[in-house]
């Protein structure tokens, strides 16, 4: 929720993961999430690395970032970081929706039926791919 209080408010957001088509994917699922609102701002799926001066940028984006080096970590002092390696998300302040609980305990049939309730879902969750997931 956390994530999608920050993209409601325009915050700035980079998301970090080793995996490049992971890192793609997981910024790109970020813009229909928050339908009917349309993300007006700067979205790149993959940083390359010479352009890390972009994170500089006093506008609300949407970043992908491969590698989570000490120079990119002391440009993110305001901005949600969410590591989607470690399944962590750091922010320096974003408030929490209103009637969240009653959000989440909406939406959880849903994300109930997109698990499922078999013994495989509860191991790896939605967000996680395998290995043979990745490659297909």
């Amino acid at each position: 929720m956390t994530l999608f209080a920050a993209v409601l408010l325009e915050k700035q957001i980079v998301i970090v993961c080793s995996n490049l088509g992971m890192l793609s994917a997981s910024v790109l699922s970020i813009i229909p999430l928050i339908r009917p609102y349309q993300w007006q701002s700067l979205l790149i799926p993959v940083l390359p690395i010479d352009m890390m001066d972009f994170l500089d940028a006093p506008v609300p984006y949407i970043v992908g970032v491969q590698n989570k080096t000490t120079d990119v970590l002391n440009r993110l002092a305001n901005a949600v970081v969410v590591d989607a390696n470690r399944n962590q998300i750091k922010s320096a302040s974003v408030p929490q929706l209103p009637q969240q609980r009653e959000l989440l305990s909406a939406l959880r049939p849903y994300h109930s039926r997109l698990v499922g309730e078999s013994y495989l879902a509860r191991k790896r969750p939605v967000y996680e791919c395998t290995d043979a997931q990745v490659v297909s």
